[in-house]
């Protein structure tokens, strides 16, 4: 005989999916040249945080550019200053004249389309340094985001072009799983719908393997906004934060939720009353 009890109780709303990453980049250079440094991690299955340095490229044209663009704007100021000295002797020349019933001088004159000239020259200088830094600093090419290798064609002494992927990079900071839900369950669940300020449903995320049981919490983010035709089913996305196990020392791949585990997932809907 078993004694029936009333109580609160979360409708659970189970399914399945593969772990991908949130975020995925193609590497390529914004500079052409020869690869001279190449970072250590730069090898399928390597991580790299933010704006660590993956690999260089050889800047010695790119520092001779600067060292040009610096002297070319050392030129463009001193004949701006010649320039400014001369209107400045022309305007005075002019008013010692005391011509009578006498305008402002022509342009000409006093020298305003050599000095407008002179300015853009100046201008057009300090413009091709900084265009100069720029591709000096790109020179260095760095993660974008927290992530991991998927694919690379780089190596020391490889001639690179700008604007050739050469690697691929995944993200570690979100993972995401694509869980189709039947509709009628669909109700139960929280979806964050746009510009709305709730959290989406909590969700428990579990891969089990050689009689394991691996689990990471997560919570549905969004739903991909269209129903499977071929199974009538919603999808919607769970989102786990910093999966990547933070233990340097875990050596289990299975404490990490790699991208494309087939995983298991538990959804908490909503609560029913007694």
């Amino acid at each position: 005989m078993i004694e029936v009890v009333s109580k609160d109780r979360h409708i659970v709303v189970k399914g399945t999916g593969t772990a991908q990453s949130r975020s995925e980049a193609n590497i390529a250079p914004q500079v052409t040249g020869r690869v001279s440094m190449i970072s250590p991690n730069m090898l399928v299955g390597g991580f790299f945080s933010q704006g660590e340095v993956m690999f260089e490229i050889e800047d010695v044209d790119y520092q001779l550019a600067l060292d040009m663009a610096q002297a070319n704007l050392a030129q463009a100021e001193l004949d701006l200053e010649r320039n400014e000295t001369l209107a400045a002797l022309a305007r005075k020349e002019w008013q010692r004249l005391e011509f009578k019933d006498a305008e402002e001088p022509s342009p000409l004159v006093v020298y305003e389309p050599q000095l407008k000239s002179a300015r853009a020259q100046r201008d057009a200088a300090k413009a091709m340094i900084e265009q100069a830094q720029l591709n000096l600093r790109r020179t260095r090419v760095a993660a974008p985001f927290n992530c991991y290798v998927r694919s690379e064609q780089v190596d020391v002494g490889q001639y690179l072009k700008a604007g050739v992927a050469v690697a691929t990079v995944a993200g570690t900071d979100q993972l995401e799983i694509v869980v189709p839900v039947p509709l009628d369950e669909l109700a139960w669940l929280k979806v964050p719908r746009k510009d709305a300020a709730q959290d989406g449903s909590v969700a428990k995320v579990e891969l089990r393997s050689g009689g394991q049981v691996s689990q990471w919490q997560g919570k549905i983010t969004r739903a991909l906004g269209e129903i499977d035709p071929r199974n009538r089913m919603a999808r919607v996305v769970v989102t786990v934060a910093n999966p990547f196990s933070s233990n340097d020392l875990d050596t289990n791949l299975l404490h990490d939720p790699l991208p494309g585990m087939f995983v298991e997932v538990s959804l908490q809907g909503r609560e029913i009353s007694d």
